[in-house]
This record gives C-alpha cells, sequence and structure tokens, in this order.
C-alpha cells in the first residue's frame, strides 16, 4: 500500500517547536506524504521558519490566512489535502518516525476502516508526564458512541489517521477545544474504527498556550460548553437518532461545563436553563453551583 497521505498542521505562534514538529514530519517512513502547514497569521517567526522547509521539501505546502484560530486554519488545510487519508498535527507536537506506517498498517489489514487512532504522550518542558493509550482493536459501529465517554484518548483529534471522506464531512468551529465537537462527529459518521496500541505523538503542554494560560480560562470554559451546545443543536436540526445513554452523557457534559464557566467567570450576570444544569451535576458540584448563584444573587 502506498497511497497519498496528506498531513495538516495549524501554525499559529510557535516558533519553539515548530523545527522539531517538522522534522518529525519529513523524516517519516513512510514516504508518500504532503504536509500542508497553515500559519494562522502568526506573529513570530513561525511562517518564515515554514517556509524554509518548504524551500528544501518538494511535499510541504505553506499556505498563510487571517488570524481565525486552530479549528479553522485545520479547516483550511484540509480543503486543501489531495490524499486518501488524511492526520493533523499542532505546531508544537511531534511524532515518532512510524506516526503514519504504524496507523497505515491498520488501513491495510481493514481497508474498510473509517479512521486509526494512537497512544500519546503529555510533554512539560522535556519530561513525560504521563500517557494516554488504549488496547489494540477494531472498534464496531454499536461500541462508537459510548467510546467518546471513556477519556480525553477519544475526544482528540490529532493522534489519529482519518479517510479523506470522513474529515471533509466536519467542518470543525473556530473555538477553544473545539475537538469536542469534532471528534463526536467523526465517530458518529464512522462505521469502524481502529487503534493502535502504541505511544505515537508528543502532546506538548505550552504554559502560554490555550490550556496553559489562566487569562484564557474563562473564554476557554465558555467555548468547551458553546461546543457541546453546538452538537446538541445540530442533533436536533438534522434528526440525529443517538442512544438515552450518549444524550444523557451530552446533558451531563454541558452542565459540567457550566458549572466550570460560572465558577471562573466572576463577571456572569446572568445563568440560563439553571434548573436543567443543577439537575444533571453530581452532588458536589450541585451544592458547590447553588452557592456561588446565591452569592452573586444570580439563584
Amino acid at each position: 500500500m502506498n497511497r497519498l497521505v496528506s498531513i495538516v498542521v495549524p501554525v499559529y505562534n510557535a516558533e519553539r517547536n515548530l523545527g522539531k514538529c517538522i522534522e518529525s514530519l519529513i523524516n517519516q517512513t513512510y514516504k508518500n506524504i504532503e504536509i500542508i502547514l497553515v500559519d494562522d497569521e502568526s506573529k513570530d517567526a513561525s511562517l518564515s521558519i515554514c517556509q524554509e522547509y518548504e524551500k528544501r521539501d518538494n511535499r510541504i505546502t505553506v499556505v498563510k490566512q487571517k488570524n481565525a484560530g486552530c479549528g479553522e486554519a485545520r479547516n483550511t488545510g484540509i480543503a486543501l489535502t489531495k490524499g486518501d487519508y488524511v492526520a493533523t498535527v499542532d505546531s508544537d507536537d511531534w511524532v515518532t518516525a512510524d506516526y503514519i506506517q504504524a496507523m497505515m498498517d491498520v488501513v491495510e489489514k481493514e481497508p474498510d476502516i473509517d479512521y486509526v487512532k494512537c497512544g500519546f504522550s503529555y510533554v512539560n518542558g522535556d519530561k513525560v508526564a504521563g500517557v494516554e493509550r488504549w488496547r489494540e482493536e477494531i472498534v464496531a459501529s454499536d461500541k462508537r458512541m459510548s467510546y467518546l465517554q471513556k477519556g480525553i484518548f477519544w475526544t482528540v483529534v490529532w493522534n489519529a489517521l482519518y479517510k479523506r471522506d470522513l474529515i471533509m464531512k466536519v467542518k470543525q468551529p473556530g473555538l477553544m477545544g473545539q475537538d469536542n465537537y469534532t471528534s463526536f462527529f467523526y465517530m458518529l459518521y464512522s462505521h469502524k474504527v481502529g487503534v493502535v496500541d502504541k505511544i505515537l505523538y508528543y502532546y506538548w503542554n505550552n504554559p502560554l498556550g490555550a490550556t496553559g494560560d489562566p487569562k484564557k480560562q474563562v473564554r476557554r470554559h465558555f467555548d468547551l460548553l458553546t461546543n457541546t451546545e453546538m452538537i446538541l443543536e445540530k442533533i436536533q436540526k438534522e434528526n440525529i437518532v443517538l442512544d438515552k445513554d450518549t444524550m444523557d452523557w451530552l446533558q451531563k457534559k454541558l452542565a459540567r461545563q457550566w458549572y466550570h464557566y460560572v465558577r471562573e467567570n466572576k463577571e456572569i450576570k446572568s445563568i440560563t436553563k439553571q434548573e436543567n444544569i443543577i439537575d444533571n451535576l453530581d452532588l458536589r458540584r450541585k451544592i458547590f453551583l447553588k452557592f456561588i448563584l446565591l452569592r452573586r444573587n444570580l439563584l
């Protein structure tokens, strides 16, 4: 099997690790790849670094866009892909040399598979701080939605290789935490998902990134709940039928996200759907949220 694989990299102010990221891609053991670097109007030297690599490797294409966020940068790159399969890698992360080959090996055995996921490591500074992995298996359609409830391994989108037909179906929101929305519909539209029980991806915990900057936490919590609201709205609009467990999980997830948003945002003036949110919280969060609302005269 030597099908073309496209790798999309959304780039924003990533000069610290960008070279390491690109080097890990051009040195893949699977050679039939194209690499699309989408600069999201970086303020540092990221664009220049991308352009230098473009001169060195004819498999690399650099695209510039006005700042619109990681999700929109991915959308821009995905629209330009020519490969049968597509992977996305964040610009401050890096991958092992067999990142593509290991997942394509699964595709060769299961050609009707929709996408393949792999294990990943969290990196703080230069040290591995933790890992996320799953047993090697093929997830059939009757199990796929329940797997979304089993942790972050299933909700991030960059530890995977997708059929191009699948990845083109889902437009990613221009919000923080857009992986939650995107991974939900990737799984919904899939019939068969594979897992490689190997650590192939290294996720760098950027202390100034969306998950590391305390100043961005209020917006991040708001965007997370907005992603879940968008999922529920799309389900209703398109009359998508889901099992009761999945719908209950979505409602509880939304309630928890409202809880965290209200807790972090000291300036919030009102909260709608209070009763539904409170009813879907566990006892500890329910009590604490009521206390916050009473103290701020919002209950």
